[in-house]
């Protein structure tokens, strides 16, 4: 599932799979990967904690996109997290077995 596309966020459209929602520091945020769009922050793709109150625009897409790699620490502290997106790669179809 995508969030994104033409999402803004500073200024700067971005597209990114979403990961987990929560507070932090006494403020909802969302963390993606950016896989698109624009960045004053560096590189892409790559991971982001964006405040929820500086987004807009968001939108669902119907695109997949590859799985993102694991978050990396300072990625993993929240004060409470609301909600994580387990994201299924690679699922098999036809049932069991």
């Amino acid at each position: 599932m995508g969030v994104g596309k033409p999402a803004i966020r500073g200024g700067f459209p971005w597209t990114s799979t979403g990961s987990t929602y929560g507070n932090f520091d006494g403020v909802e945020h969302v963390l993606v990967y950016q896989v698109g769009g624009e960045s004053r922050s560096g590189k892409l793709p790559d991971w982001r904690r964006f405040k929820v109150s500086d987004m807009r625009d968001v939108r669902m897409l119907d695109e997949h996109f590859s799985p993102p790699p694991i978050a990396t620490s300072r990625h993993m502290r929240w004060d409470v997290v609301f909600v994580r997106v387990e994201q299924e790669y690679g699922a098999r179809t036809g049932g069991p077995g």
